[in-house]
């Protein structure tokens, strides 16, 4: 297997690998940074699935790039799929960055609305609808999509054609419910975790409570609390620079 450290980056809910951009560009080149579309978003024929389901997709991405094991960094709903990961596959993790991450606490009354089966559906159809191709141009040009190499601009292509094309708000609605079905079970085992894990929170995080933030860092053996002042959920978009800077100490510490 190969050698080289690499980091798997895995977007929130919704998302896509377009969302770690930034942040491959904030890392040294000597680390290898896969970001893959989850199953359900963007490029990824696979259908939604849960925090356990996830788990084992990054499993199979870490096999099908011959890589045993990497720094996983989750952000947001992917937090919950990292941690489920060194809770399962322990010896799959070489560091956890835990950045704006799911955990004990952040469920609340609009993530109960929209998990229900009816009125969730008939709330979340609309918005995806609506809203999609308002963002998606948007995003496009805040990234600055088109400054990329051309190899990397194919893939991000094949990232966004495929979320234009498919119906994303089904694949937010699976995940919505696993907050209640699977998560639960994923901060009952937060003990469990034995990789080396830093919970990273912005300051304006309206989205995540810091008290998620504080119990994770509490509740995980070892683990470290970082504060980035000054910035709300979207971490690896609105500081990149602070967000990379983690994930290096976090590969250094396992080096």
């Amino acid at each position: 297997m190969s050698t080289r450290r690499t980091v798997v980056f895995l977007h929130g809910q919704p998302g896509t690998s377009v969302d770690s951009l930034r942040l491959r560009r904030a890392l040294p080149p000597s680390l290898h940074l896969v970001a893959p579309d989850r199953p359900g978003y963007g490029a990824n024929p696979r259908p939604a699935t849960g925090f356990f389901g996830n788990a084992e997709f990054v499993v199979d991405v870490l096999d099908a790039i011959d890589v045993e094991s990497a720094t996983i960094v989750g952000h947001s709903w992917g937090g919950g799929i990292a941690l489920r990961l060194a809770q399962q596959h322990p010896e799959r993790v070489d560091a956890l960055v835990l950045a704006a991450s799911v955990g004990p606490g952040a469920v609340n009354w609009i993530d109960r609305l929209l998990a229900l089966p009816a009125l969730g559906e008939a709330l979340t159809a609309p918005v995806f609808t609506l809203a999609g191709p308002i963002v998606r141009p948007r995003y496009r040009r805040f990234l600055h999509v088109d400054s990329v190499d051309q190899p990397e601009r194919q893939l991000i292509e094949q990232s966004l054609h495929g979320a234009r094309r498919r119906p994303t708000w089904r694949s937010f609605l699976v995940e919505q419910r696993a907050l209640f079905t699977e998560l639960p079970a994923v901060d009952a085992e937060l003990g469990r975790v034995t990789a080396p894990t830093t919970v990273v929170t912005g300051t304006k995080d309206h989205f995540v409570p810091a008290a998620t933030a504080r119990a994770l860092a509490e509740r995980i053996p070892n683990a470290r609390l970082e504060l980035i002042d000054g910035v709300g959920h979207v971490l690896q978009l609105r500081a990149p620079a602070a967000l990379a800077r983690v994930v290096v100490e976090s590969v250094e510490r396992t080096a």
